[in-house]
């Protein structure tokens, strides 16, 4: 009897250490539940956070695409020739008046140099005005056709 005894106090003192050994494990199972709940819902609110700031960012990356777009159109209507510019009469007119006074410079330096009334250092003066007015005329001429052809234009600001 007394080993009986002695057999049923181990027993005991087994399912004791048994039994709370399995109700640590169950605990730590349910802590473990717990985190994993908690990780997961973190995740979640990380995924919804991430697809906030994806859909902000797309809105603004649209945004600026669209006002660059907005600003490219505006700058490429001032860099177009005006069809009103371009076509005004006046403007063959100037370019026909730029072209008689080149002509002109060669003939008159001509009559001046060889009239008898004019000495050297006048006529070298008379050839620097008329020298002078050809480079004029010539920088007319760019300037002019630099305003009535849209591709020059443009490559004055680039």
């Amino acid at each position: 009897m007394k080993c009986m005894k002695k057999l049923m106090l181990i027993s005991c003192v087994l399912f004791t250490s048994v039994a709370r050994s399995q109700s640590d494990d169950v605990q730590q199972l349910i802590l473990d539940i717990q985190k994993l709940t908690q990780l997961k819902s973190i995740l979640k609110d990380m995924q919804q956070g991430y697809i906030i700031i994806s859909k902000g960012y797309t809105a603004v990356s649209d945004i600026a695409k669209g006002n660059f777009n907005l600003h490219e159109i505006f700058l490429d209507g001032l860099m177009a020739i005006s069809p009103a510019i371009k076509n005004y009469s006046s403007v063959k007119e100037i370019i026909s008046y730029q072209t008689e006074i080149v002509k002109e410079h060669k003939s008159a330096y001509n009559r001046f140099a060889m009239s008898r009334h004019f000495n050297a250092d006048e006529i070298n003066y008379i050839g620097k005005v008329y020298s002078n007015l050809f480079k004029e005329s010539l920088k007319n001429l760019d300037a002019l056709l630099m305003v009535i052809t849209a591709s020059n234009f443009e490559d004055v600001f680039a």
